[in-house]
């Protein structure tokens, strides 16, 4: 079964999940990721997983002062404003590199 390219997000108390499917949408994720920590300040958590669907990644941010409902509309910008920024190699290789050290191919 061919799993769709996309990202999403699981949002809990304190802690922003950002997911990926494939290398397309971690390159995605990977700009998702950088604003949320540059323009709102989150935490890296520096955890790395599968992703759940697909071969993809999640990578999460977290904050302990910031509410749900803000989280939820940082995430819905960051994931609005990621398209128009422009895509560099920093990006790819990082997303490359995030899918690397989850699996082999």
């Amino acid at each position: 079964m061919t799993v769709r390219s996309t990202g999403s997000a699981d949002i809990s108390m304190h802690v922003i999940w950002v997911n990926s499917t494939d290398f397309d949408s971690t390159v995605k994720v990977v700009k998702v990721h950088e604003i949320l920590v540059n323009e709102f300040g989150y935490t890296d958590s520096l955890i790395l997983e599968e992703g759940n669907r697909g071969k993809g990644v999640s990578i999460s941010v977290c904050d302990n002062t910031t509410t749900m409902k803000q989280m939820r509309e940082d995430y819905a910008y960051a994931k609005k404003t990621e398209r128009t920024i422009e895509t560099t190699s920093e990006h790819r290789e990082s997303a490359k590199a995030l899918l690397s050290s989850l699996y082999d191919d």
